[in-house]
């Protein structure tokens, strides 16, 4: 039987699981019909698919969801090759997220009735052996993908000169993308730690920790290591009041609002075109 404090966490990453599927999937769909079409795919679409797929792979590590994590991973990690530009996407490609999508939202039905996902480890491995296959078959293929001779493009939809690099090239769109939804964070994060100050009860701290976490797995998916440590420092400070090892007094409350401010300068300043690192770095870690 599931304690308090884990059925309130897994009833939190249910719910935003299932909010992110609701996000994958059509945009599944629409890679699917641009792949059928033989139409261009822009970078963002990738990107998107890629950043949320990474972030579900978090979330069920926080509660350690071993099927999910492992589907989600071999998920990621094909995708990245689709991203990178280093092979040409299919519909059985298309096919096998539509597969590990459906098998996620199976998982959460369990998660949500019983705390954990045992059960379902011969379905995760098939769809990782799939999954890994073809990483495998793409990977060996040695070449990255080009376009062919006397065609206006590859079959991820990219010219030959705006190839993606093997790390994720910062658009302007996926840029706003991670602002808006920072800020987002930023907010519910400062006004549950307000309501900490007025009652310094655990749910209020839960849901500031899982503001704080997921914006560092934004960040780090970004390659942002000032954003993502001020978080981390967040989370846990945070992770100490939850577990009552740490006294919610007026000091952390301050330390806590100190870096939400901070963060939300950094945010604005990438949002604007500036640079994102915190220039009070050192000081706030200290």
């Amino acid at each position: 039987m599931m304690n308090e404090e884990r059925r309130e966490l897994i009833d939190c990453f249910v719910s935003e699981s299932r909010d992110l599927l609701d996000e994958i999937e059509p945009q599944i769909i629409e890679l699917e019909q641009n792949v059928t079409a033989a139409g261009r795919i822009d970078k963002r679409l990738l990107n998107d698919i890629f950043r949320l797929f990474h972030t579900l792979k978090g979330s069920a590590s926080f509660l350690d969801l071993q099927a999910i994590i492992q589907v989600t991973h071999q998920a990621e990690t094909l995708f990245d090759l689709f991203r990178s530009g280093r092979a040409m996407i299919t519909s059985m490609h298309v096919d096998l997220f539509c597969q590990a999508t459906d098998f996620i939202r199976r998982v959460l039905e369990q998660v949500e009735r019983e705390g954990h996902d045992r059960s379902f480890e011969g379905d995760a491995q098939q769809i990782e052996d799939a999954l890994v296959e073809a990483i495998r078959s793409v990977s060996s293929d040695g070449e990255p993908a080009q376009e062919e001779q006397g065609s206006s493009g590859n079959d991820l939809g990219m010219d030959k000169e705006e190839q993606a690099p093997e790390d994720i090239e910062i658009t302007a769109e996926l840029i706003k993308s991670f602002a808006d939804e920072a800020l987002e964070l930023c907010e519910n994060a400062e006004s549950t730690v307000l309501s900490l100050e007025q009652s310094a009860d655990s749910d209020s701290a839960r849901q500031a920790f899982r503001a704080f976490h997921n914006l560092k797995g934004n960040a780090a998916f970004l390659g942002l290591p000032g954003i993502e440590k001020v978080s981390h420092l967040a989370e846990s400070i945070l992770d100490g009041i939850i577990s009552g090892v740490r006294e919610c007094d007026g000091v952390v409350i301050t330390v806590l609002l100190t870096l939400i401010d901070s963060l939300r300068n950094g945010v604005r300043r990438m949002r604007d075109g500036k640079s994102p690192e915190l220039p009070d770095l050192q000081q706030l870690l200290q």
